[in-house]
C-alpha cells in the first residue's frame, strides 16, 4: 500500500502564507542538504519582505536582500543545512513586512524509535469468570527497527507481551479482559520500547465486570415459538419442573429448557447433575450439552432426555443450571414415568367340551394391545401340543388386536387342563385357562368345565388343592368342609388347625411362570419336574438312541396318574407314557433322542398331564370336588453337527444388553424381559449360562427359536439389602465365536431418607399466637417409592403442625415440608418429632422411623407506621396520588399482618370496611404479608377519589397466620396502624367580578350579574361533573357533526343585551378565579373546535340554517373571546374578555362550550340582540321574575321592581295587561295580591325603566301569574311573575322563607363588593363597589364610607357623582372632586328613607375625567380653532368648481359634520355662512373648496346576514378602501370619554309599625320623623331610574288636599299678599327691625315655662292640653296613603312621648329636657355624625392617627 505524504501545514503572517516549520530528517555529518521555503503574497496589493540571516553557521541561506511580492505571487527563498555532529539542530529565521515580523523554525532531528498505539482500548461489560478480547495494531512510524515489551496489568492481559518490530511496520496485538468481579476497572497498558526500552507508549483500558443472570423457561417443541407449550411448574424457589409424564420404555422423549440471558453480557453456563446412589445405578436423564454461552439479551435452548427402561418406574433427578460467576443456580427438577405395553386377553378360560377320542375341536380368542406401545409377544406352548395354537408369536401396533386360534385334538381318554402363558414383552405374563374332557366308550371321566377352574383357584388361595377328591367329599360328609352359595368349599375351625398347614397366596403372573421349577426358593407346588429343558447336545443321526431320565414328584395328599403325550415316531419321545404315583413319591421317565437328520438342530416340549386317580371316572368324584388336571412340560433339545462343523449363521437381535431390575425388598423378586428376534429363515438354539447359586434366573434359559420371536423372562431374587450385578453369556448356536454379553443390574433396598440439617430444625422467634413457617427437606435416597407419615404427639400438636403430614417419595426425589409453629407463650420450645417410612409397593411391611427435633421460641410483638398521619391534601376524582408509608417491626419475632382500610366521608358519619380489591377510593399495594424482626418494609398507598368529598381513612392491622385457609387466623382484634386524610376536588373556576363596556359601560354590575347568569353559572361550577361530561379529560375533537352533541346538562345563557345597528360592541370583562385547591386549565370551544377534520370526500356542503348562521358569526367574529384557554393556579386570577359585535341585525345566538380540564362542561348560549334602524324593541333579561318574599299578613307591603330596557334608538311606549292580575286578585277573596302601579308608560331610547310593583301576599304560599306586555308597535312577550309569602310563624332568622328553588335571580350577596376585574383606560378606583344597607326603618339615615383612589402616577382626575335621579334619597359627600395621582379621598353616602316601604336597588355613576388628557384635548382644540380660522382664507381652485361657476350650481351654504353627545351625525353651518352674512359677502368665496379633513375615506357600511348569506363563501375578501386623492383637512379633536364608575345601594325600608313588630326597638337607627305632613313626592329608585309618585299613583282617581281650582285660587291670592308686602314701607322697616334684636340661644327649641299648680288644677289642664292634640289627630281624615299612614303615626309617637316627657319632667329645668325635642336630637346626631366623618377625613388624609397610643392629661391638683 502506498504511503500518502502529507502536505506541511501552513500559516498565514500579515498576508504572507508560509509553511510552519522547515524539518531535516535522514542527515548525516559532513553533508549538505538544501530545503525551499516558499513565501506567498495572499493580498490584494504588492508586499515588501526582508529577513534576517539565522545566527547558527549550520543554517545558511541567500544574502539578505529586500523580496517583493505582488499579489498572488510566490518566491521561494532555498535554506540550507550543514550539519558536523550527529546531534539534534533547531534555528529560526525572521521575517519582516510593513505591518510586523514573524519567525519560522528550522530543525534537524535524529532518526529514533516511534511506535504509534490506540489512545483507548474500552473492553465494554463483560461477565464475571468471563473474558473478552479485543485485536487492535501497533505500528513503528520511525525508520528504525525497534523492540516492544508490555507490561500487563491485573485481569487485564496482551498477547504477545513482547515482539520485535521491524521499520515502517505493524503489529496485531490481542488484548484480553477477564474480570473476577462486578465492578468498574481502569488501567493503563505500558508497552516499552526503543534502545534499552526507555521509550513507552501507554494505553487505557477500561472494562466492567457484570454479573451474568438467567432465568429458565420450559418448552416442548422445537422451535422457537412454542414456548408456552411445556409444562412448566416452580415449585420451590429457583427450581423448575419439567414432567415427561408417561413415556414407553426403550424410548427416548424429549423437552427443551430454554435459557435465557436478560443481563447486556455474554453468559457462560454449565450444567451439572446431582451424583447419587440412584443416577448411579439408573441414570434415565440426560441433557443435549453441559455448558456454553448465551449472548446478552437472548435465549440458548438445552435438550433435555429421557430414555427410561423398567416399565413402571418413576424417575426423579435434578440438574442444576449455573452462570459462570453468578453466586446462585437454577435447579432443574426432571420428573417421568416408564409406560410399558398394556395387552390383554378378552377371555381367561377356553372351553372345548367332551370330545370322543381322535376328533378336533376349535376355538379363538384375541389378544389386543390398548398402549400407544408396539410390543412383541409369544405363548409358551410348542406345536405339538394337544393344544394347538396357530400363532405362536407376533407384534402387536398400538390399538391393533390380533385372533389366535386353538385346536383341541385329544387322544387319550382324561380331562385337558393347560394354563397357557403368553409373555409380552416389557409386561407382566398372562395366562389363559385350555381346558376340555376326551371320553372312550370304556373310560368317561369326569368332565371338566370353567366353574371347576374358578373353584379350585379358590381352594388353591386357602389350602385346599393338596387334598384328593375323595378326602375332600369325607370332609363334607364330616361335615368339616361345608359349600358356600357359590358352590365353593369353605374349611371350618377344627379343619384349619389339623390338615391346613400353610395357605397360599396370589402370586403374579412372572411368579406363577416360574412356579414349577422345582428350586429352594420357589414355593412348593403340586407337581414338579426336575428339569425343565434336556439338553442332548451334539448327537449323530441315525446311529443310535441318545436317553435322559427326568423325575416328577408328586406334592399332594392323593395319589395321582401321569398321562405324557408322546408319541414313539418322533425325535423326542418319553418313556412309560402313564403312571401312577403316590402321595409325596417320585417317579422316573426316560426321555430318548431319535435324531435322523445330520447337521439339524431338535426341539421339542414334552407334555404331561397330571391328576387325581379318582378323576378318570366321573363316578368317584362329585361335582363341587372337581379337580383339574395340571400340566407340566419339559424342553428337549439336540443337534446333529460335527464337532468341528459350523453351524446356521445366526441372525438374530436382543432389545437390550443391559437389564436393570425395578429395586426391591430381602426375598421379593423382580422380573425383566428380553426379546428375542430372529430376523433368518433358519432356527437358532440359544443358552444363557445364568448361575444357579446367584440371585438372577430365566426361563425359558435355553431353548430353539425356531419362530420370529422369543421373549425370555429374568428374575432376581436378593438375598441381602445390597447391589446386584453379573454379566452372562448368552450362547448362540453352540459357537463361541456369537456369543454375547448381557449384563444384569439388581438391587435389594429398603426404604432410607436423608433429613435437612441432620434431622434439626430451628425455628426464628415467633409472636405469641401467630404462626411461623420453616421449610424441612426430606430426600429418598433409595430407588423405592417411599411412603412416608409424620408424627407428633397430641399435646405438641397444637403447637406444631406439618404439610404434607404424609405422602410419597419417588426414588431420589427431594421434598420440602412446610413446618408450622405456633407458640402459645413466651418460653422456649423443643418439639421431637418421628417420621414413618414405608416401601411404597408393599403396604404390608412394617415401618421404618426417623427421628427430628423442632426447635423454637415464643415471642410478643407490635407494628408501628411512619408517619403516623397522612395528609394527601387535594386529589383530582378520577386521578390517583401516590403515597408511600413505612411500617416496621421492632420486635425480635417476624409478624404476619393483613391490612384493612376503614373509610369516613364528610357526608356519613357510618364507618365503612374497604375491601382489598375492586374499585376503592384508597389501595394498599400489599394488603398482607410478612414483617420480619427488626425490618422495615414500604407500602405503597394509592388515592383514587371517586366522589367530591373529603376521605378519613383509618388503615387497621391484624396479627394473623397462613394456615391455608382464606383469610387467615386472626389472633387479635385490629389495631389502628395510621390514618389517612384526602379531598377528592374537582378543578373548579367562578366568575368573581364583571365589568362592562362599550355600550355596556353604563350598565351596573348587578345588571351584569342579572344578564351573564352568573349565579347559576357558578352554581354549575361548583357543582359534580357527571360521568359523560368526564368522559374526555380535555377539550378534544369528538364529533363528526359541525353542531355537535352536548354531553351536559348544565346550560345557561349570556346575555350581551341589546343596542342599534352599528353600535359600539358590547364588551364585558369577567374575571375569573380558581376557587378550588388546585390547578385547573379551561378552555372555551366553539363548535368546529369539537368537530372531527374529516376527509373531503366525508364532508357534506349542505348547511342548515344554524350551521350556516353560526358560520357566519364566527367568519366574521359578531362574537370574540379573549383568552380562549387558561391555567389557573389555586386563588389565581384571570381576566375573560367577551365581546359582542354589532354587525347583523337580530337576535344572534351561538352556543360555546366551557370546558374544564379533568372537571366540569358548562354549554353557554352566546346571545346578543342588534336592533334594526327604526325598529321598537325592549330587552326582557328575564322572561320568569321572582318577587322577594313578604311575610303574609304585613300592613305596608314593600314596593317592588321590574325592569325593562329599550334597546333601540327611539322611545319606546309598553302597555301591561293587568286581566290576569284581577282574576289573580277574584281568586284570593278580592284581595290585591299583585298590583302594577305603572302598567304603562315610555321608555326613553337606550335607557331602562323600572316598574313599580307590589306583592301583598294573603296566604304562605307561592303565586304565579302570567303577564303579557304589549310594546307599542311592537311584540307581545308573556313573563311569569313569581312570589312567595311568609308565614311568622316559620320564620328564619332573617324574617323570611323561601322556596329554594324560587330564589330571586340575583342576589345581593353574590355580586361581589370590590372590583377585582382591571379595566383598560380606567384611573380610579373605589374601595367598595356595592353597599347593602339591609333592612332599615322609615325615616332613618344611614350612612356609609368608601374610598375614591386615582391610581394614576401621571394623570389628575375629577369626578363627579350623577345623583340627579336619587337625589332625595341619597346624598353624597363630596360630590365632586379632583384627585391628583395616587390621591384618595374619603366619600360619605347618606340614605334617608322617608317614603314608603320599598326596595332600593340604585345604581349611582360616578364619572371620572382624566383631566391631564383634558389639558391635551384643549390645547388641541384651540389649535383646531385656529387651523379652522386660517382654513378660511386658504382655498383650492378646481375645474370642477369653475364649471358649477359656469353653470350656476354653487352651494348657498357650507354644512360641516360634528358629532353630538349622543354620538350623531348632525349637519352645523360653518362660520361665515348664516352669521356672517350680514357683515360679508361670501359670493366670491362659494367657487371654491376647502381642503377637506387628514384622513382616509369613510369605511363603507358593513354588510348585512342577509347580504353575507347571499354571497358565495369562497368570494369572501375584505374590500380595500379607495384612497381618497384629495386635500384633507384636520379633524376636529375629540374629548376623553369619562370613565363610568358603577356604585350599587341596596336597601330595604320598612313601615316603623311593622319595623318595631318585626325587629323590636331601632337601637342602631336614628329616627327622625317629620313634624309637618308636606306632600312629598315618591320616588321608587333602582337600577340609577327614579320615577315619580304622580306618574304612576296606585290609587287611581283619589282626590287631593286641594283642588285645581283652589289651588288656583290659593296661588293667585299668596302672589298678590307677597306682592303688597314687599310694597309696603312698614313691612321694610319691621324686616330691618328684626336685625337689631338679639338672636336668642336655640330659643326655637326652648319649651314653654309651665306653672306648677295644684293637683286638680294640673290635672286639668294636662287633660285641656291632651284635647287639642287628640282632636288634631281625630280631625284629620284617616289616611288614604303610604305616606300619610307613616306621617300620621309617627306624629301621634312624637305628640305621645313628648306628652309622656311632660309629665315625668315637669318638675326638671327646661336645659335637661331640651334632647326630648325631636329637632334637638336631629341637631346632636348631625353634629356626631359631621364631627366623626371629618375626623376619618383627617385619618385619610394623614393628619390624624387613630392607632396611635392615647395620652393620658392628669388634671391640677388643688392647692
Amino acid at each position: 500500500m502506498a504511503a500518502t505524504v502529507a502536505r506541511p501545514s501552513r500559516a498565514i503572517h500579515y498576508g504572507i502564507e508560509v509553511a510552519n516549520g522547515v524539518t531535516w530528517r535522514e542527515w548525516e555529518p559532513g553533508g549538505v542538504y538544501t530545503k525551499q521555503l516558499t513565501l506567498k503574497n495572499v493580498k490584494f496589493r504588492t508586499q515588501k519582505i526582508s529577513y534576517k540571516l539565522p545566527e547558527s553557521r549550520h543554517f545558511t541561506t541567500l544574502y539578505p536582500q529586500p523580496i517583493v511580492l505582488s499579489a498572488g505571487t510566490s518566491f521561494a527563498l532555498p535554506l540550507t543545512f550543514r550539519p558536523i555532529n550527529k546531534t539534534n539542530y533547531e534555528e529560526t529565521i525572521v521575517f519582516e513586512t510593513s505591518e510586523g515580523e514573524f519567525d519560522i523554525s528550522m530543525r534537524a532531528v535524529l532518526p529514533k524509535p516511534d511506535l504509534s498505539v490506540p489512545d483507548t482500548l474500552n473492553f465494554g461489560m463483560c461477565a464475571v469468570d468471563d473474558s473478552t478480547s479485543i485485536t487492535f495494531q501497533i505500528s513503528n512510524t520511525s525508520d528504525v527497527d525497534t523492540t516492544f515489551t508490555w507490561s500487563d496489568r491485573e485481569l487485564f492481559s496482551v498477547e504477545p507481551s513482547a515482539g520485535f518490530m521491524p521499520s515502517r511496520s505493524t503489529f496485531t496485538i490481542t488484548a484480553t479482559f477477564s474480570p473476577k468481579a462486578a465492578s468498574v476497572y481502569e488501567g493503563l497498558l505500558v508497552c516499552k520500547f526503543g534502545d534499552e526500552e526507555h521509550q513507552n507508549r501507554t494505553v487505557k483500558v477500561e472494562g466492567i465486570g457484570k454479573f451474568p443472570h438467567l432465568t429458565i423457561d420450559v418448552c416442548t417443541g422445537k422451535s422457537k415459538e412454542q414456548l408456552a407449550a411445556g409444562v412448566s411448574d416452580v415449585i420451590y424457589p429457583k427450581e423448575t419442573l419439567v414432567d415427561f409424564g408417561q413415556v414407553s420404555v426403550e424410548t427416548t422423549a424429549e423437552k427443551w429448557i430454554e435459557l435465557r440471558n436478560q443481563s447486556p453480557v455474554n453468559a457462560p453456563f454449565h450444567i451439572t447433575q446431582s451424583v447419587t446412589p440412584v443416577n448411579t445405578i439408573d441414570s434415565v436423564f440426560c441433557c443435549s450439552h453441559y455448558q456454553g454461552v448465551v449472548p446478552p439479551q437472548s435465549t440458548e435452548r438445552v435438550k433435555v432426555m429421557f430414555f427410561p427402561h423398567t416399565p413402571g418406574a418413576k424417575s426423579v433427578d435434578y440438574f442444576k443450571v449455573k452462570a459462570n460467576g453468578s453466586h446462585s443456580c437454577v435447579v432443574v427438577k426432571c420428573k417421568g414415568m416408564a409406560k410399558g405395553p398394556t395387552v390383554r386377553l378378552n377371555t381367561t378360560c377356553l372351553s372345548f367340551g367332551t370330545l370322543n377320542s381322535g376328533n378336533t375341536a376349535t376355538r379363538t380368542f384375541e389378544v389386543k394391545n390398548n398402549s400407544d406401545v408396539t410390543t412383541a409377544f409369544h405363548f409358551d406352548i410348542d406345536g405339538n401340543s394337544v393344544f394347538a395354537v396357530d400363532t405362536l408369536c407376533g407384534v402387536l401396533k398400538p390399538g391393533v388386536s390380533q385372533t389366535i386360534i386353538v385346536h383341541f385334538k385329544p387322544i387319550h381318554p382324561i380331562s385337558y387342563h393347560r394354563k397357557l402363558a403368553c409373555i409380552v414383552h416389557n409386561q407382566n405374563s398372562m395366562f389363559i385357562h385350555l381346558i376340555g374332557t376326551c371320553n372312550t366308550e370304556q373310560v368317561k371321566p369326569a368332565p371338566l368345565q370353567s366353574k371347576h377352574v374358578e373353584q379350585y383357584e379358590i381352594r388353591r388361595t386357602k389350602g385346599l388343592s393338596h387334598l384328593p377328591p375323595e378326602q375332600l367329599n369325607e370332609l363334607l360328609k364330616e361335615g368339616k368342609l361345608s359349600v358356600d352359595e357359590k358352590g365353593t368349599l369353605v374349611a371350618t375351625e377344627i379343619l384349619m388347625d389339623t390338615l391346613i398347614q400353610e395357605q397360599e397366596t396370589g402370586i403374579s403372573g412372572w411368579e406363577e411362570l416360574f412356579e414349577d421349577v422345582a428350586t429352594e426358593t420357589t414355593c412348593v407346588s403340586h407337581v414338579s419336574l426336575d428339569e425343565d429343558c434336556i439338553d442332548f447336545g451334539a448327537c449323530v443321526a441315525n446311529k443310535s438312541l441318545y436317553t435322559k431320565t427326568v423325575s416328577l414328584t408328586n406334592h399332594t395328599k392323593g395319589r395321582i396318574t401321569c398321562q405324557w403325550m408322546t408319541n414313539l415316531k418322533d425325535a423326542f419321545y418319553i418313556t412309560p407314557e402313564d403312571r401312577d404315583i403316590l402321595p409325596g413319591k417320585s417317579c422316573s421317565f426316560t426321555v430318548t433322542f431319535k435324531p435322523t437328520l445330520d447337521d439339524q438342530f431338535y426341539g421339542k416340549e414334552l407334555e404331561c398331564f397330571a391328576f387325581y386317580k379318582n378323576m378318570s371316572d366321573y363316578r368317584l368324584v362329585s361335582d363341587v370336588t372337581i379337580t383339574p388336571p395340571w400340566c407340566l412340560t419339559v424342553g428337549a433339545l439336540g443337534h446333529t453337527f460335527a464337532t468341528r462343523s459350523e453351524t446356521f449363521l445366526p441372525q438374530m437381535t436382543t432389545s437390550a444388553d443391559r437389564l436393570l431390575f425395578p429395586p426391591v425388598s430381602v426375598g421379593q423378586a423382580g422380573f425383566r424381559t428380553l426379546l428375542l428376534r430372529n430376523t433368518g429363515d433358519t432356527p437358532i438354539k440359544f443358552a444363557f449360562d445364568v448361575s444357579s447359586e446367584g440371585p438372577f434366573s430365566c426361563k425359558p434359559s435355553q431353548g430353539l427359536l425356531s419362530e420370529e420371536y422369543q421373549v425370555v423372562v429374568f428374575c432376581v431374587r436378593p438375598t441381602a439389602v445390597k447391589r446386584s450385578e453379573e454379566t452372562i453369556q448368552l450362547k448362540i448356536n453352540e459357537d463361541q465365536r456369537h456369543t454375547r454379553r448381557l449384563t444384569l443390574t439388581g438391587s435389594a433396598e429398603e426404604a432410607a431418607v436423608t433429613l435437612e440439617n441432620e434431622g434439626t430444625l430451628f425455628f426464628k422467634p415467633t409472636c405469641v399466637g401467630m404462626i411461623s413457617t420453616r421449610s424441612f427437606s426430606v430426600k429418598n435416597i433409595t430407588r423405592l417409592p417411599i411412603n412416608f407419615s409424620w408424627h407428633v404427639s397430641s399435646d405438641e400438636a397444637a403447637l406444631l403442625q406439618v404439610v404434607p403430614k404424609r405422602g410419597t417419595l419417588l426414588p431420589n426425589e427431594q421434598q420440602r415440608h412446610v413446618w408450622s409453629f405456633v407458640p402459645s407463650e413466651v418460653k422456649k420450645y423443643g418439639i421431637r418429632c418421628g417420621l414413618a417410612l414405608s416401601d411404597g409397593r408393599d403396604l404390608t411391611a412394617s415401618p421404618k422411623r426417623v427421628g427430628m427435633v423442632a426447635i423454637g421460641e415464643g415471642a410478643s410483638g407490635e407494628i408501628e407506621c411512619s408517619p403516623q398521619s397522612v395528609n394527601l391534601r387535594n386529589v383530582v376524582v378520577g386521578s390517583s396520588l401516590r403515597r408511600e408509608l413505612t411500617i416496621y417491626n421492632a420486635n425480635e419475632c417476624g409478624l404476619q399482618y393483613k391490612l384493612t382500610v376503614q373509610l369516613q366521608t364528610s357526608d356519613s358519619s357510618t364507618t365503612v370496611t374497604m375491601p382489598s380489591c375492586g374499585k376503592q377510593a384508597l389501595h394498599l399495594d400489599s394488603y398482607q404479608g410478612v414483617l420480619p424482626s427488626r425490618a422495615r418494609k414500604t407500602l405503597t398507598i394509592t388515592a383514587r377519589p371517586g366522589r367530591r368529598v373529603t376521605y378519613n381513612f383509618t388503615i387497621m392491622y391484624e396479627l394473623c397466620s397462613t394456615t391455608g385457609v382464606e383469610g387467615g387466623w386472626v389472633c387479635r382484634p385490629a389495631t389502628e396502624l395510621c390514618s389517612v386524610t384526602l379531598n377528592g376536588v374537582f378543578p373548579t373556576i367562578s366568575v368573581c367580578d364583571v365589568r362592562g363596556q362599550g355600550c355596556a359601560s353604563s350598565w351596573s354590575k348587578a345588571r351584569l350579574w342579572d344578564m351573564l347568569n352568573l349565579t347559576q353559572l357558578n352554581d354549575m361550577l361548583a357543582a359534580e361533573p357527571t360521568a359523560a361530561e368526564l368522559m374526555y379529560a380535555v377539550g378534544t375533537r369528538h364529533s363528526t357533526r359541525r353542531r355537535p352533541t352536548y354531553r351536559t346538562r348544565a346550560i345557561t345563557t349570556v346575555d350581551f343585551g341589546a343596542a342599534p345597528l352599528k353600535s359600539e360592541p358590547c364588551t364585558l370583562h369577567l374575571m375569573i378565579e380558581n376557587s378550588g385547591p388546585i390547578r385547573a386549565s379551561w378552555t372555551l370551544l366553539y363548535p368546529p373546535d369539537m368537530q372531527l377534520e374529516l376527509e373531503y370526500w366525508a364532508e357534506t356542503g349542505e348547511l342548515n340554517t344554524e350551521e350556516a348562521h353560526d358560520l357566519c358569526l364566527m367568519d366574521n367574529e359578531v362574537f370574540a373571546v379573549a383568552p380562549r384557554e387558561g391555567s389557573l393556579s389555586p386563588g389565581e386570577r384571570q381576566t375573560l374578555t367577551l365581546s359582542y359585535k354589532h354587525a347583523f341585525a337580530g337576535c344572534n345566538k351561538l352556543p360555546v362550550l366551557l370546558k374544564i380540564a379533568r372537571g366540569r362542561e358548562v354549554l353557554l348560549h352566546f346571545s346578543g340582540v342588534t336592533v334594526s334602524p327604526g325598529q321598537q324593541y325592549v330587552h326582557f333579561s328575564l322572561y320568569r321574575h321572582v318577587f322577594d318574599a313578604v311575610p303574609v299578613g304585613v300592613e305596608h307591603a314593600p314596593v317592588q321592581t321590574y325592569e325593562l330596557y329599550n334597546g333601540s334608538t327611539e322611545a319606546v311606549g309598553y302597555e301591561i295587561d293587568t286581566s290576569p292580575l284581577k282574576q289573580l286578585k277574584e281568586e284570593n277573596y278580592d284581595c290585591p295580591i299583585l298590583t302594577c302601579l305603572c302598567p304603562s308608560g315610555q321608555i326613553p331610547a337606550g335607557q331602562s325603566v323600572a316598574i313599580p310593583w307590589l306583592f301583598s301576599p294573603l296566604e304562605a304560599k307561592a303565586y304565579s301569574v302570567d303577564v303579557s306586555i304589549h310594546i307599542v308597535n311592537g311584540a307581545t312577550s308573556r313573563v311569569t311573575f313569581v312570589g312567595v309569602g311568609c308565614d311568622d310563624s316559620t320564620e328564619t332568622s332573617d324574617g323570611k322563607e323561601c322556596d329554594e328553588r324560587l330564589k330571586p335571580s340575583v342576589s345581593n350577596a353574590a355580586i361581589p363588593k370590590k372590583q377585582s376585574v382591571a379595566v383598560r383606560g380606567q384611573l380610579a378606583y373605589l374601595s367598595c363597589e356595592r353597599l347593602d344597607f339591609g333592612d332599615i326603618p322609615l325615616y332613618s339615615t344611614v350612612r356609609r364610607i368608601l374610598f375614591l383612589t386615582n391610581s394614576s402616577t401621571e394623570h389628575t382626575v375629577s369626578f363627579t357623582w350623577q345623583t340627579n335621579q336619587s337625589k332625595e334619597a341619597v346624598t353624597i359627600e363630596p360630590s365632586s372632586g379632583i384627585l391628583a395621582p395616587q390621591e384618595k379621598t374619603l366619600v360619605k353616602i347618606s340614605l334617608y328613607s322617608k317614603r314608603g316601604p320599598c326596595y332600593y336597588n340604585l345604581d349611582i355613576v360616578c364619572l371620572i375625567v382624566d383631566e391631564t388628557a383634558m389639558t391635551v384635548y384643549r390645547q388641541s382644540m384651540d389649535a383646531w380653532q385656529e387651523e379652522q380660522e386660517m382654513q378660511k382664507h386658504v382655498f383650492v381652485i378646481t375645474d370642477e368648481g369653475l364649471a358649477n361657476e359656469r353653470e350656476g350650481r354653487s352651494s348657498s351654504q357650507k354644512t360641516d359634520s360634528r358629532i353630538d353627545k349622543k354620538g350623531r351625525h348632525t349637519s352645523v353651518s360653518k362660520p361665515g355662512t348664516l352669521e356672517m352674512t350680514g357683515r360679508r359677502s361670501d359670493s366670491n368665496l362659494n367657487r371654491y373648496q376647502a381642503l377637506p379633513p387628514i384622513g382616509s375615506t369613510p369605511t363603507p357600511p358593513p354588510e348585512t346576514y342577509q347580504d353575507w348569506k347571499k354571497r358565495d363563501l369562497s368570494t369572501r375578501s375584505k374590500t380595500r378602501p379607495r384612497v381618497s386623492s384629495e386635500p384633507t383637512k384636520r379633524i376636529k379633536p375629540t374629548p376623553p370619554q369619562p370613565f363610568h364608575l358603577h356604585l350599587g345601594l341596596a336597601a330595604r325600608t320598612h313601615d316603623l309599625r311593622d319595623y318595631f313588630a318585626q325587629y323590636g326597638e331601632p337601637t342602631n337607627f336614628f329616627v327622625d320623623v317629620p313634624t309637618t305632613r308636606r306632600p312629598q313626592p315618591t320616588m321608587y329608585a333602582t337600577g340609577g331610574d327614579s320615577q315619580e309618585t304622580s306618574r304612576y299613583s296606585h290609587r287611581e282617581g283619589q282626590a287631593s288636599l286641594v283642588t285645581k281650582e283652589e289651588n288656583e285660587a290659593i296661588t293667585t291670592t299668596m302672589n298678590d299678599v307677597v306682592r303688597s308686602l314687599l310694597d309696603d314701607p312698614s313691612f321694610h322697616r319691621a324686616v330691618n327691625a328684626t336685625y337689631m334684636e338679639p338672636v336668642p340661644y336655640f330659643t326655637q327649641l326652648r319649651r314653654p315655662e309651665i306653672e306648677r299648680p295644684t293637683t286638680d288644677v294640673s290635672d286639668e289642664r294636662q287633660e285641656d292640653e291632651e284635647k287639642p292634640s287628640r282632636q288634631l289627630l281625630e280631625d284629620v281624615e284617616s289616611p288614604t296613603s303610604v305616606e300619610e299612614q307613616l306621617h300620621v303615626a309617627d306624629r301621634e309617637r312624637t305628640w305621645r312621648g313628648a306628652s309622656r316627657a311632660s309629665s315625668r319632667q315637669k318638675n326638671e329645668p327646661a336645659d335637661e329636657n331640651i334632647l326630648s325635642v325631636p329637632e334637638a336630637r336631629s341637631l346632636v346626631e348631625t353634629v356626631i355624625e359631621n364631627t366623626l366623618f371629618n375626623m376619618l377625613c383627617e385619618a385619610g388624609a394623614g393628619e390624624l392617627s387613630l392607632t396611635s397610643k392615647r395620652l393620658l392629661v392628669s388634671p391640677p391638683t388643688n392647692a
